[in-house]
């Protein structure tokens, strides 16, 4: 609506301190009132001659003769009154805050406005939902940098890239939950067995399996929590042996989440878009991937988890 330039009318005040205004016509009144700071100084101003009056005639004993009038002027005072007060609360008002994010979450949904408040996950700490209402309004991920760091650099060798690290599926530059995690591949043609070997940073004595013919392995020891460790799958062929990952691709890696962290995510409610933000920034790079994909599946058209797991894509990327 365009706001009028001039000034408010006698009748414009006459007829919005009795409150006779149509709807369309209060609202061109009141916005000519937040914007002409003159005739807001002549409302009140009427609105204190009135008072005035009705003092003078009381003080006069015409109170009872003038009863009706006395009536008209106080209520005609009290209009003025509320009118004042509900300007003044709407001008100082805080602007309407709108939805900026809305997703289907395990049978809920789940929404943010452009204030920061979230809704539709019961059980949030603080923390948390300030860690989720970031990820969402800025439409990225925190991920560890010792995490990005597990994809380590590609070798470039003459004859073009292997293709190696391909056969490896998990874990691959990620954090795990689990302190026996189980690793997987695909199947290499050929293949009569295969023999996985794990090592710990630092260490010179690798964890072998035996001859296994399946394509995973779970480890039957428990790992060292908070520590770091490479992994290679020997395929045994009737042609010889071949060894995965082989350069050009980097070693592959994974890290063993801290027992305080595991602790800590073990209790986080059922929800995809809380567990996969708070996996993420925790290095739980598979983990998270898994919940983002679920949630992807109930939400295709969103740009907001296509975004997601696009961060982690290239966190897992090789550098």
């Amino acid at each position: 609506m365009k706001l009028d330039t001039t000034h408010l009318s006698e009748s414009d005040f006459e007829s919005y301190r009795r409150g006779s205004l149509a709807p369309e016509e209060l609202l061109r009144v009141d916005d000519h009132l937040a914007a002409c700071a003159k005739c807001r100084e002549r409302l009140n101003a009427d609105t204190a001659a009135l008072m005035d009056a009705w003092r003078v005639e009381l003080g006069a004993g015409t109170a009872r003769r003038s009863h009706w009038r006395l009536a008209g002027i106080a209520a005609a005072a009290m209009l003025g009154i509320l009118g004042s007060l509900w300007y003044f609360a709407r001008r100082d008002a805080p602007a309407t805050s709108r939805e900026v994010a809305r997703l289907h979450d395990r049978g809920a949904m789940v929404t943010l406005d452009s204030a920061g408040h979230l809704a539709g996950i019961a059980g949030l700490t603080s923390d948390q939902e300030k860690v989720l209402a970031d990820a969402v309004q800025n439409g990225s991920l925190k991920i560890p940098p010792e995490v990005r760091a597990l994809a380590g650099r590609r070798e470039t060798l003459m004859g073009g890239e292997s293709q190696s690290q391909q056969i490896l599926l998990h874990p691959l530059a990620t954090s795990v939950l689990e302190d026996r995690p189980m690793l997987r591949w695909k199947p290499v043609e050929g293949a009569r067995w295969y023999q996985v070997l794990v090592i710990e940073e630092g260490s010179e004595a690798p964890l072998r399996s035996g001859r296994i013919t399946e394509t995973e392995w779970t480890v039957p020891q428990l790992l060292r929590r908070g520590s770091r460790y490479t992994w290679q799958l020997r395929a045994t062929l009737s042609s010889g042996e071949v060894l995965f990952p082989a350069p050009p691709a980097p070693v592959a890696t994974f890290s063993v989440a801290s027992a305080g962290t595991a602790h800590r995510l073990a209790k986080l409610p059922d929800s995809r878009i809380l567990r996969g933000v708070i996996y993420a920034e925790n290095g739980l790079l598979a983990s998270a991937q898994q919940q983002f994909e679920a949630l992807l599946r109930d939400n295709p058209e969103s740009d907001l988890v296509k975004n997601w797991l696009r961060a982690i894509h290239n966190a897992q990327s090789f550098h």
